[in-house]
């Protein structure tokens, strides 16, 4: 795909995720299938597992299993993984039969149940009373005496729109001179590593002019930013977290607007580069270290570029002490620029305070239980 093709219809172009930073945790539900190779079903809160305080005692029932598949898409995603979440559950399959959704007996089966996304999976049999019924409305619906799968993971192929759906397009609009900047490069191999389908993957340099215009249609005022195509929607892991990642286009396109540190487009600033400056008692020998408030912040992914460290009876030392009323030592003083991150403003109110100058002062040394200094 040309980088012109993607901007052409209000811009639905783009790309797909990170996850993300591993910030993306997936709530999709009491199944996992997909076209890998078989998971443990036992490993994952999303994962169909039968209750053990509620499975029945009696002879397991016995079903019978269609699965109703485009045989031509290679893309589809497989529901082998199903069947195996199925046979988990207090019941005994007799039969798991593949129909092709083009042969007669395909298209009776598609007419009959109204199913309208491909590959599908349809169950008969002594279901009635099982776990396995109450607890499929979930991933489908009881319908004339059967269980129908009706929203297979994507990728699945759409008969209403006559289409491969779940086919996501990734973009990246990077300043490469920007070393201090974020790498986003490896944004479409996480998404790929949680079971997101990638079409294509594109790069820009924002001075571009194909990337100044989509910059100026998205108000995007950081840099990197990626973009993901309409078709990122379709995998509910994605959406159930973007609200923390980014924004969701009128359009439908999803852009991740959280990367740090960035390029300000506007000022042309790398914003997102943190000072911490350590206050310690150098007289203090048994006191805690420093580092246990200082680490928790490049597990962050904080982009720490000054590390000092300066002694209480000095005279700026004395002076920090007076401008931020500070009264246990040892302590960091981190600088203002750690807002940008977006998991370190949502916690560290929990273990210190923002001054009037914007930067932050660790205030919570007991958490440590090990020993610290009080100057009152």
């Amino acid at each position: 795909m040309s980088s012109e093709e993607m901007i052409i219809s209000k811009k639905q172009m783009l790309i797909a995720v990170l996850i993300i930073l591993a910030l993306i945790a997936v709530s999709a539900g009491w199944i996992i299938y997909s076209n890998q190779e078989k998971k443990d079903l036992n490993d994952s809160d999303n994962n169909i597992v039968p209750d053990s305080n509620n499975l029945i005692e009696e002879k397991p029932a016995f079903i019978k299993i269609i699965i109703l598949e485009k045989l031509d898409c290679i893309e589809c995603a497989s529901l082998d993984s199903l069947v195996d979440a199925i046979s988990s559950f207090d019941v005994n399959i007799l039969e798991v039969k593949r129909i092709d959704s083009v042969s007669e007996e395909g298209q009776n089966l598609i007419k009959m149940h109204e199913i309208t996304m491909l590959p599908s999976l349809i169950v008969n049999g002594e279901f009635n009373g099982t776990e396995l019924q109450s607890k499929w409305s979930e991933i489908g619906e009881e319908k004339n005496g059967v269980l129908i799968l009706r929203k297979p993971n994507p990728p699945y192929y759409s008969l209403e729109e006559d289409r491969l759906a779940g086919k996501v397009d990734v973009l990246l609009i990077q300043n490469s001179s920007c070393d201090k900047c974020v790498d986003l490069s490896t944004f479409p191999q996480d998404l790929e590593q949680v079971g997101v389908f990638i079409r294509d993957y594109n790069v820009l340099e924002f001075d571009s002019p194909e990337a100044k215009e989509l910059l100026e249609y998205y108000l995007v005022d950081r840099l990197p930013v990626v973009f993901l195509s309409l078709d990122a929607a379709e995998y509910d892991f994605l959406s159930s977290v973007w609200d923390n990642l980014g924004t969701v286009e009128s359009d439908g396109v999803l852009v991740y607007r959280e990367a740090v540190p960035y390029f300000d487009v506007f000022s042309g600033e790398v914003k997102g580069l943190v000072e911490v400056l350590r206050l310690e008692d150098k007289n203090c020998a048994d006191c805690l270290d420093s580092n246990l408030m200082v680490d928790p912040l490049k597990q962050m992914g904080i982009e720490i570029v000054k590390d000092s460290t300066i002694d209480v009876s000095s005279e700026e030392g004395k002076s920090l002490i007076e401008k931020y009323s500070i009264t246990k030592i040892p302590t960091v003083i981190v600088s203002s620029e750690a807002e940008e991150y977006l998991d370190f403003f949502t916690v560290w109110p929990e273990v210190g305070s923002q001054e009037d100058d914007g930067n932050f002062v660790f205030r919570s040394l007991e958490i440590f239980e090990q020993k610290f200094i009080t100057l009152e």
